[in-house]
């Protein structure tokens, strides 16, 4: 039997009171699944390794593009969407200098294709997604995804089993086709051109002048503000033992029933 972690059943009981439930428990309807494709902000995304044998705190660029998918299955015999995300083609890369051609596999480093994460019951306006656990090389890993509007942000750490060494990760990265090309932080006149003349090395995640043209203007997000709200929606997550949370998922239930009936 599968176990439901206990922030899953929190998110599931404000999602069910969101959809609504018809007389006899039914679903009224369940969200159709969804992939989306993202491509990294590299001014604003960054590994940071701690200890090994070098110097005590080294930080890296990183780049690349990756798929996330959200799917629904449905719990028995409350009838209720249980959402899941996962990382899908993820090619996360971190350069490890401009005179070496050595890079980081990030996604391999933080296995973001080993794990399902589970949506956490945040007070806020946005969804956030835990990632972790030991993956089958014995890395732990403890990662977080945040979905605000267009933009994802990415944080969080892993533990190598063998490295002697520590990374931190933060990604952001934006839905579709970024048109910021030329990593000002902003899209303006000065990416014209190059988007113009294009890149065939990047398709099919190089941007159009249709892209460019309905995203003039608009501006890679304040990471100051977003880690703020981000470290705040996770505070308030609550952490509630397996048993007591299938208990407050029935009460939660029953009470959705009998206000419709």
């Amino acid at each position: 039997m599968r176990t439901i972690p206990a922030a899953t059943v929190l998110a599931m009981v404000g999602f069910a009171a969101t959809l609504g439930l018809l007389p006899g428990g039914t679903a009224a309807a369940q969200p159709p699944d969804r992939l989306d494709q993202y491509r990294v902000v590299p001014r604003l995304s960054y590994l940071r390794e701690v200890g090994n044998f070098g110097p005590p705190e080294r930080e890296f660029p990183v780049e690349g593009e990756y798929g996330f998918a959200v799917e629904y299955g449905v719990i028995s015999p409350w009838n209720l969407p249980l959402p899941e995300a996962r990382f899908v083609d993820a090619d996360l890369r971190s350069p490890l200098g401009p005179m070496l051609p050595a890079f980081q596999d990030v996604d391999d480093l933080f296995k973001l294709e080993d794990f399902t994460g589970e949506l956490l019951p945040v007070a806020a306006p946005f969804d956030v997604w835990r990632f972790g656990g030991e993956a089958t090389d014995g890395s732990e890993v403890d990662l977080y995804a945040a979905v605000l509007g267009p933009w994802m942000v990415i944080r969080g750490d892993v533990v190598p089993p063998t490295d002697f060494v520590e990374y931190s990760l933060r990604v952001v990265a934006r839905r579709g086709r970024w048109a910021d090309v030329n990593a000002d932080g902003i899209v303006n006149v000065a990416d014209y051109t190059t988007i113009r003349d294009g890149s065939p090395t990047l398709a099919p995640m190089w941007p159009t002048l249709e892209d460019w043209h309905s995203q003039f203007g608009e501006s890679a997000p304040d990471m100051a503000e977003i880690d703020a709200l981000l470290s705040a929606a996770m505070s308030t997550s609550s952490a509630i033992p397996e048993p007591a949370a299938i208990c407050l998922l029935t009460v939660a239930v029953s009470t959705l029933r009998s206000r419709r009936s």
